[in-house]
């Protein structure tokens, strides 16, 4: 691992490690349909979910600092940032910046969006946007749970929790694509730029040329008429 220096290629690498794990979980879950594999799927599913929006927020950052784009305002830069500063009476101390999950999440990826100049959003108002919350409430249901019954996971629940857990992928892997096709059409407008740029000196040399020329000439004229006076 890179401890985060390329965050993008954290993001892949991670990703494909994460989603590794549940498909492995979905998988001991088919063959050995236990509780227990249950809780696992959702733990993992909500892994992979977590590392995502982080990784996402920190792409965003370094890729508005790394390109020099300035895309991201000095409010949105420090919201992304994963330690924040506190004070307390101690003096100031580092503190662990953790907004919620659902803030994180639509943040994480119009961030991303923004630094590709994509203007990309969630969609909060669809269907599976309500049960990737149903299933977060699920998952803090079992990481406290206050009961016995707490700890169970109906068929039903792990349904919701799979589509969820797919709307949300789907959604990465979108934004993801869309960014590459920027990226694509950004470097061929910066090509074009170049290009034109290349033929702007090219045209201001040859008229320097011209110029120095046209000096050259002036000047040999007039020392030939100083050679026949």
């Amino acid at each position: 691992m890179n401890n985060l220096n390329n965050p993008t290629q954290e993001l892949f690498q991670l990703e494909k490690a994460l989603y590794g794990d549940v498909t492995a979980m979905l998988e001991a879950y088919k063959k050995r349909p236990e509780r227990s594999t249950k809780r696992a799927i959702i733990r993992e599913m909500f892994a992979y979910v977590e590392a995502i929006i982080f990784l996402l927020g920190q792409a965003a950052a370094h890729q508005d600092v790394e390109h020099d784009l300035s895309l991201l305002s000095d409010g949105e830069r420090e919201v992304l940032r994963p330690e924040r500063y506190e004070l307390t009476g101690a003096g100031a101390k580092l503190r662990a910046n953790k907004p919620s999950l659902t803030d994180a999440l639509r943040f994480s990826f119009k961030m991303f969006g923004k630094v590709h100049e994509l203007g990309f959003e969630l969609d909060t108002k669809c269907p599976e946007w309500n049960k990737l919350l149903s299933t977060q409430r699920m998952r803090d249901r079992l990481a406290h749970p206050k009961s016995l019954s707490a700890i169970d996971v109906s068929d039903e629940e792990l349904s919701v929790a799979t589509e969820a857990f797919e709307w949300f992928r789907m959604n990465f892997f979108q934004l993801i694509i869309k960014s590459i096709e920027s990226m694509d059409s950004r470097n061929e407008r910066v090509r074009k730029e170049m290009e034109a740029r290349q033929e702007e000196i090219r045209k201001q040399r040859t008229s320097e040329a011209d110029v120095r020329s046209a000096l050259v000439r002036r000047l040999l004229a007039i020392g030939t008429k100083k050679e026949d006076a």
